[in-house]
């Protein structure tokens, strides 16, 4: 990362932009969001700032920058290309101790003061710090839900990944950072121990709270029990494994996909389809996993998928190439085939 070599002009033509333009967008940041709203992630409400189509567009060429430019560090895992949760817990696997730590409200913690002086600490230029600072905060801080967000989070923690990354790698200890999610193994409890008070002291100069209730349940981790990265376990030899609590979360919900596919009726397409959105995303996620319930899970979506088109084809139904589920921008076919099932049942 060569933050000081970075000027406005590279970024204006990275999102298409002459400079003026760009600039001229920054000005008028917060207009290009919709409305805050908030929503449900588990049992906690997150504010959500989503950037409207246009900007949504300009952003996401910044953020094919931000990866072509390396601008986060080697350890990070998280909002960068071909690494996820996944390739962050391998770094952790089969140790003897690992040692998690979570920040609490780390996105609206973080305000445009605060990202504009940790730019300017890695060696950005005033102007291009300015510039970032920018288009990577808006309404006070840095959003959920825009497609620069975990680039800007990467860019925060630059410093502590990288002395985490000396400290623990003169030390044989393995780390690793997803978002705001630390994470640190070895096979010393001692140094791991003392890392992650100095962790805990750095996140606290940078006006980040860690989240007491998580470090107090899975902050440090033994081989006694499962040990847990990212809700991945990582203390089997043959690799990385999806939680037990996740594990059968997917596998209810397969088994539920499968049952309400054998007695479908038109009013329950849509929920059906949705739920079968709900499982390709589990099916994505799992597939990441060394060991993963993924043969199970496509079974039951076969299942599935082949029970309902049996349904259609007798009743002389047909779905745009076979794809009764596909639901887009452009087509809702579950809606589609309902009202024509409706149809066909009010005719007779």
């Amino acid at each position: 990362m060569n933050p000081k070599s970075i000027t406005p002009a590279e970024i204006a033509a990275a999102m298409k932009m002459t400079e003026r333009q760009l600039w001229t967008f920054t000005r008028n940041f917060e207009k290009l969001f919709k409305p805050t709203r908030e929503i449900m992630i588990g049992s906690k409400k997150r504010a959500i700032d989503a950037p409207r189509d246009s900007a949504k567009k300009k952003l996401k060429l910044l953020h094919k920058w931000f990866f072509e430019k390396k601008l986060f560090h080697p350890s990070a895992h998280g909002g960068v290309r071909h690494r996820s949760c996944f390739t962050s817990a391998q770094q952790h696997l089969g140790k003897k101790f690992v040692w998690t730590r979570d920040a609490s409200d780390c996105y609206p913690s973080i305000t445009p003061e605060m990202f504009f002086y940790e730019l300017k600490r890695i060696g950005f230029r005033q102007d291009t710090a300015t510039l970032l600072t920018r288009l990577c905060t808006v309404r006070g801080s840095i959003p959920q839900g825009s497609p620069v967000s975990n680039d800007a989070i990467n860019l925060y923690f630059w410093r502590i990944d990288q002395f985490l990354k000396s400290l623990s790698g003169a030390n044989d200890l393995s780390y690793s950072r997803v978002a705001d999610d630390f994470v640190l193994s070895g096979y010393k409890k001692y140094l791991g121990d003392n890392i992650l008070l100095r962790l805990e002291g750095m996140l606290q100069q940078f006006g980040i709270q860690i989240n007491d209730k998580k470090r107090r349940k899975s902050g440090f981790q033994n081989r006694s029990n499962p040990q847990l990265v990212h809700s991945i376990r990582v203390d089997l030899r043959r690799g990385t494994k999806i939680s037990q609590e996740h594990r059968t979360k997917i596998i209810d919900l397969a088994n539920s996909y499968e049952a309400a596919c054998k007695r479908v009726q038109p009013s329950s397409l849509e929920p059906i389809a949705h739920k079968r959105q709900q499982l390709i995303g589990y099916l994505h996620y799992s597939r990441q996993a060394d060991l993963s319930p993924i043969k199970h899970l496509k079974s039951k979506i076969q299942n599935g998928d082949r029970r309902v088109s049996r349904i259609l084809k007798n009743l002389h139904i047909s779905a745009f190439k076979g794809k009764w589920w596909l639901v887009s921008s452009k087509r809702n076919e579950p809606r589609r085939l309902k009202s024509i099932w409706m149809k066909r049942l009010e005719a007779n």
